[in-house]
């Protein structure tokens, strides 16, 4: 049992690692591809700036809600098998589920 539970806590904590990555790496891709478009554009001609369009084109192409839905599909699915073994699961299952609806909002409005 202890086991099993330990190994329930890692899942639900590097979920939660994986949702800052998804947030972390396009996040970090979009400021170097505006960065570099701000360089180019400086290079040939250093009055004019990048305006809000402008960047906007350079944000990541968002693939599709379905990972995103399957990630909570799958976090109940550890909830309903194992919440009798590991007393917190339903705990760490909504913690998760409420910071993945956060990083996807984020996601969905700042980021694509």
């Amino acid at each position: 049992m202890a086991e099993l539970q330990l190994q329930l806590g890692i899942i639900f904590m590097t979920n939660m690692a994986l949702n800052l990555l998804e947030l972390g790496i396009p996040y970090i891709k979009t400021k170097i591809s505006i960065y570099l478009e701000q360089r180019r554009m400086n290079s040939m001609d250093s009055s004019r700036k990048l305006n809000r369009i402008e960047k906007q084109s350079k944000l990541q192409q968002y693939e599709s809600p379905l990972d995103d839905y399957m990630e909570c599909v799958i976090n109940f699915g550890f909830v309903v098998l194992f919440s009798s073994s590991f007393m917190l699961c339903p705990l760490l299952c909504i913690v998760l589920l409420l910071v993945e609806i956060k990083v996807d909002a984020w996601k969905l409005t700042n980021l694509t």
